[in-house]
């Protein structure tokens, strides 16, 4: 059932307070319709006031008589006040005849769909009323637009499609009953898309895809040109002749590529209808070069097919094991035909007795073999060739090596790394297998990797065969490879044990996370290497001079340790950090609370509090907010963000229960750009949540207020009173007579505010100070 209008604003209140009308702020509203109802008296009662917005702007004018303003406090929240009101007005629908867009477009937006473009409706359909616009004409305005107005007309017109059912819109007949629907496509522009016929359109599925993207434009552009001549049994004909027409019109349109690509589809479509719509010897190729013969251009080839050429014979074995190769694993003529090429090649002038060797030295020397062949035709036949090899009993060691370690359940193996080793080693002259790799041909391998960027990939490969050594006696029988040395120019060096492991001790009481502690470390070895007085390194974590250390490396290698340097400075200003006992444990606390390092706040509000000798359960809200006022506005964001990483820890119930935090929030800090130029102390809480979303100008005057209050000594530092003494009358008048921070007129401004924020909110605790 639909609501029943609201005839008056006491009515409309109504309908705003029960939820009957949506409103985009409705708590604004109803205090809005307060103050107006104080300020009309009986005038607000009367249904005359909104019996239409003529009526309502002759009793509420945009430009209000000082009477008028003085009624509603000052000229300004009367604006505001005026604007709510006659906005809800045309919400409700009160005079939806006159301006429905109002009301049309709260809809959308409750229904979360776009809105109604009032101005391409009244540009391109003038004078109509929303209820006139029907489907014809809505075409009729559509067909001659282009682009981004057509797009927009369209979407409005969806827009009033969706709103037609709505009980409300229903209720004012404000659109008609008639559904305007979806829009044509055209073509250039103005033309009609036009469809294909049915026996055309089953067609288009038998057609390439390329054929079928362009058939039904191709059909199209037939038409349009007449190029298409009818049968009379009602069947169109593509002749050789009309085909040339097409391609020479549609190449002065468009071009010339155009018309090939078309003109090829439209014949693909309509051989496929109808094999007999379309002469037999009609291509693309003929219509484009008339003047080539017909017949074929090449003459028959006289020698055999690739397939058919005769190969050099096999020995016996070999011949025979190609042929169990193909049973075993139905392969196909081609593909036995290819081995059997390969083979040949293999032992052309070997004799028969060196079968083993041959197979045993096969797949290195397929690349020698073939050097007129493409990586992926090697890939191929190497494939191929090892398929063979794994049927006959000759298996690449690397290749069981490869098998072997995809099943073996060892932690730690890298196969990447292997097939990578394995590349580098059949690379080289001779190859290497598992079994002849040693240290001293790894370090060398490495050596070469690193030059592609490979390197510690292949130290992992190199890991992975000594883990596979125990499983693999017979691959693997020399002996472990072992850690390689570092043999980089100008690499790093290791760390002394006793240095690497209280590192990874500090960052993990620092709460680092893995990737942050293998940062570190890189840096500090980094250093280390650069260093020439590696003996200071010898010391004590925190004796180490480390700020000097980074200083002395980056003089001598700028380049080399620049990109460290983040990480060891942070390193230095951790270690040489003086914390005090309370600001210890609650850092520990932290810690053990798997907090991150980087929401961790201790390390920059330490070293503030300890410039005032502050323990962290010491620290209010002015500390904070005193300290963030003297930042730059870069720091500031900073200070906001670990002021509320600090509140946050008290969703910790560890650090919570330890009673080392603050005693209330220190947040939140004042949003960026919204500071207050007399903002010199937070306002108490009570006071601040009472002015939540007051406008910038009120809360300039609270700040004010505060700041005298606190210069006068009538309040100490931490004090919370009530929101309504605050703004009594009695400090109001006290204040005024006795600031001196801004001239006598501007204040009375200020207070001026707060009084009438104050008249606003009855029933608030008005107590006179103590």
């Amino acid at each position: 059932m639909t609501p029943d209008l609201p005839h008056s604003l006491p009515e409309l209140e109504q309908a705003i307070s029960s939820d009957a009308l949506a409103s985009p702020g409705p708590a604004s509203a109803l205090a809005f319709l307060a103050l107006a109802r104080r300020a009309l008296g009986d005038v607000f009662e009367s249904p005359e006031l909104v019996i239409s917005e003529e009526a309502f702007c002759h009793a509420l004018p945009a430009v209000p008589d000082a009477a008028l303003a003085t009624a509603f406090g000052d000229a300004a929240l009367y604006r505001r006040c005026r604007a709510s009101l006659l906005r809800h007005c045309k919400l409700a629908g009160l005079w939806a005849s006159a301006d429905p867009f109002p009301l049309l477009n709260q809809a959308a937006r409750d229904l979360g769909t776009p809105t109604v473009n009032r101005r391409v409706l009244e540009t391109y359909l003038p004078g109509l009323a929303l209820s006139e616009i029907t489907r014809e004409r809505a075409l009729a305005a559509d067909q001659p637009l282009r682009g981004s107005e057509r797009r927009a007309l369209r979407a409005s017109f969806a827009a009033l499609d969706r709103l037609r059912d709505q009980p409300r819109l229903r209720a004012l007949s404000l659109l008609g009953d008639e559904m305007i629907g979806p829009l044509p496509r055209y073509v250039d522009g103005v033309k009609l898309r036009l469809p294909l016929p049915p026996d055309l359109e089953a067609a288009v599925p038998r057609l390439p895809r390329g054929h079928a993207k362009r058939a039904r434009r191709a059909y199209e552009l037939a038409l349009e040109l007449g190029v298409l001549a009818l049968q009379p049994q009602g069947r169109k004909v593509l002749t050789e002749h009309a085909a040339r027409d097409y391609h020479a019109k549609v190449s002065t349109r468009v071009s010339e590529n155009w018309a090939s690509l078309t003109l090829g589809a439209l014949i693909a479509l309509l051989r496929a209808a109808d094999t007999g719509v379309v002469p037999e010897g009609l291509t693309l190729a003929r219509v484009r070069h008339p003047d080539r013969p017909c017949g074929p251009t090449k003459p028959e080839r006289v020698s055999l097919s690739k397939t058919d050429r005769s190969l050099p014979p096999l020995p016996c074995q070999v011949e025979a094991d190609v042929a169990g190769f193909g049973v075993a694993r139905q392969a196909a003529t081609k593909k036995i035909t290819t081995l059997r090429r390969i083979l040949a090649r293999l032992f052309d002038g070997v004799e028969a007795d060196d079968r083993d060797q041959v197979l045993q030295g096969a797949i290195s020397r397929l690349e020698a073999l073939y050097p007129e062949a493409t990586p992926g035709t090697l890939t191929t036949y190497r494939s191929l060739l090892r398929d063979f090899l794994r049927h006959v009993g000759h298996r690449d060691p690397w290749d069981a090596l490869l098998d072997q370690a995809r099943t073996a359940a060892i932690a730690g193996l890298d196969i990447r790394g292997l097939r990578l080793l394995r590349r580098q080693a059949q690379a080289l002259d001779p190859q290497l297998s598992p079994a002849g790799i040693d240290t001293k041909l790894a370090t060398n391998l490495v050596a070469t990797a690193r030059t592609h960027g490979d390197g510690s990939r292949l130290r992992q490969g190199l890991s992975s065969l000594d883990l596979l050594r125990g499983l693999l006696p017979d691959l693997l029988p020399t002996p472990p490879i072992g850690s390689l040395p570092d043999g980089r120019k100008g690499g790093n060096c290791e760390l002394p044990p006793a240095l690497e492991q209280a590192l990874r001790r500090e960052a993990k009481a620092a709460g680092y996370s893995d990737p942050a502690a293998k940062a570190q470390l890189v840096a500090v070895r980094k250093l280390y290497t650069l260093s020439s007085a590696k003996e200071r390194f010898d010391a004590e974590l925190a004796e180490i001079p480390w700020a000097a250390l980074t200083d002395a490396a980056l003089v001598a290698h700028p380049a080399d340790l620049a990109p460290y340097r983040t990480e060891l400075t942070r390193l230095a200003d951790r270690l040489t950090r003086n914390l005090s006992p309370g600001w210890r444990d609650l850092e520990r606390a932290i810690t053990d609370a798997g907090v991150a390092r980087l929401d961790n706040p201790i390390a920059a509000l330490a070293r503030v509090a300890g410039e005032a000798r502050l323990e962290p359960w010491q620290l209010d809200r002015e500390w904070a907010w005193s300290h963030e006022r003297g930042l730059r506005p870069d720091l500031r964001l900073t200070w906001a963000r670990n002021i509320t990483r600090l509140d946050a820890l008290r969703e910790l119930p560890a650090v919570a229960a330890s009673g080392l935090l603050p005693p209330q929030c220190l947040g939140p800090m004042p949003a960026r750009g919204a500071r207050c130029r007399h903002g010199l102390f937070p306002l108490p809480r009570r006071f601040e949540a009472a002015l939540d979303g007051a406008p910038q100008q009120l809360l300039e005057a609270a700040h004010l207020l505060w700041r005298c209050l606190r210069a006068l000594g009538l309040f100490p530092r931490g004090a919370d009173p009530a929101p309504g003494l605050l703004v009594s009358e009695t400090l109001l008048e006290r204040v005024e007579a006795e600031q001196s921070l801004l001239a006598p007129t501007s204040a009375r401004q200020h207070l001026a505010r707060l009084r009438d924020w104050r008249e606003s909110l009855p029933g608030m605790d008005l107590a006179s100070p103590a």
